[in-house]
């Protein structure tokens, strides 16, 4: 996959004040490899966009699918405190 031909309006799902909501493709690895710390991920990808992100979950770099990241330290946070697993409601 060649991130240069990634269109960020393509992954964006939602986005609000506190989190951002992202279809993460295939071969696009959730955070930094350790082998290869320069090679880009996912939130190398969105930070020059959206600014500082923080990872909620992630997801394998041969894995595609929804992924949450919050846009505040006290978003990524924030549902831990009250709660302990996610409910998707898949619509389509």
């Amino acid at each position: 996959m060649s991130i240069l031909m990634l269109n960020l309006d393509d992954l964006i799902l939602w986005s609000d004040g506190s989190m951002l909501v992202v279809d993460k493709p295939v071969g696009l690895p959730s955070l930094p490899d350790g082998y290869d710390p320069e090679a880009p991920h996912l939130r190398s990808v969105l930070i020059p966009e959206f600014g500082p992100l923080w990872i909620v979950h992630r997801l394998d770099r041969d894995t595609s699918g929804v992924m949450v990241l919050a846009r505040s330290p006290q978003a990524h946070l924030a549902p831990y405190g009250s709660c302990t697993g996610w409910i998707a409601i898949p619509a389509g």
